[in-house]
């Protein structure tokens, strides 16, 4: 028997009665056409909200994830970390920063994404810091370099307050580990810095020296009349970078040389790793300190008689 066919469209009438059949079945006809382009034509304006895209997650504002991830590159950096947190986030007076201490040239880094609070971000706006705002709270928008790590304390609280707010993870204050770092290290100094005179290739020679625990500088040396010349000695610690902005170019590329070819990263200095000629006494001081020197007097032996009078005795 032959199947018969069902008309879609008389089977809709004998139920549901009379319909406009191209409205609802004509995809060619003007009023589906005008209703599809209509459609198409709305502009439909809708904003997430997060609690909505994710009901079981609670987000974190981008400052604080972002700051973590700064926390994690000044780690892998080698750097200490040291910490000021007050209030919760939303509230005027929330500070969380991270920063580190640079013994080198005694600046404090206070880490990009780093908190202050309200009253500290109002005065600093106007010194030309680089801050955003998000609802209560203010944020760093680059790393924050300042001159001590009582100043950057002081920026970050808008409070007179001293360094030792600053704390690392097991709660130990900055002024209490670097008292200790400065005793450790004068220790050291005086167990590593050789006798006045020492003999080098079964010749006498006399010492000088140069010291300067801010910068961790513990430098030694002999100088050469014939030529000149000034040799640093082996395990002579210099500073960990150029502090002067003074130097020419010419200067700061052989200083960068001799720091690169010999010496190695040693904490915030350069140890040098081979007794290292240098064309003057000048030249030797100036790589040492990291800043234009007058070697002849900034060399001295023990006895305290630098370098010109000694040898004009």
């Amino acid at each position: 028997m032959k199947e018969s066919k069902i008309d879609i469209i008389e089977e809709y009438e004998r139920l549901f009665g009379s319909a406009r059949k191209v409205d609802l079945f004509s995809p060619e006809e003007d009023y589906y056409n005008g209703l599809r382009q209509e459609i198409i034509s709305t502009e439909i304006q809708w904003t997430p909200n997060r609690n909505e895209l994710f009901p079981n997650v609670q987000l974190i504002p981008y400052p604080l994830y972002a700051l973590e991830q700064s926390k994690k590159s000044a780690i892998d950096d080698g750097k200490r970390l040291f910490y000021i947190s007050h209030s919760n986030y939303g509230q005027p007076d929330y500070c969380n920063a991270v920063g580190y201490f640079n013994v080198t040239n005694s600046l404090f880094v206070i880490l990009q994404y780093s908190h202050i609070t309200t009253r500290a971000a109002i005065f600093c706006k106007r010194k030309g810091a680089q801050l955003k705002r998000e609802g209560e709270n203010w944020y760093l928008m680059k790393n924050e370099y300042i001159s001590s790590a009582e100043k950057a304390a002081i920026f970050v609280t808008g409070e007179s307050v001293s360094w030792g707010i600053w704390k690392d993870e097991s709660g130990k204050s900055l002024d209490e580990i670097y008292s200790e770092s400065a005793s450790l290290e004068k220790k050291e100094t005086e167990r590593t810095t050789p006798a006045a005179k020492c003999k080098v290739n079964n010749e006498t020679k006399h010492f000088f020296f140069i010291s300067d625990y801010v910068y961790g500088v513990n430098a030694y040396g002999y100088y050469d009349q014939e030529t000149n010349c000034f040799y640093i000695s082996k395990g002579s610690l210099i500073a960990g970078r150029i502090i002067s902005t003074l130097l020419d170019e010419n200067t700061i590329a052989a200083r960068n040389r001799f720091a690169k070819e010999a010496c190695e990263r040693y904490k915030d200095s350069y140890r040098v790793k081979i007794t290292a000629k240098c064309s003057s006494p000048s030249a030797a001081a100036t790589y040492v300190l990291g800043r234009k020197v007058n070697g002849w007097i900034a060399w001295k032996d023990q006895d305290g008689v630098c370098l010109k009078d000694y040898y004009q005795k």
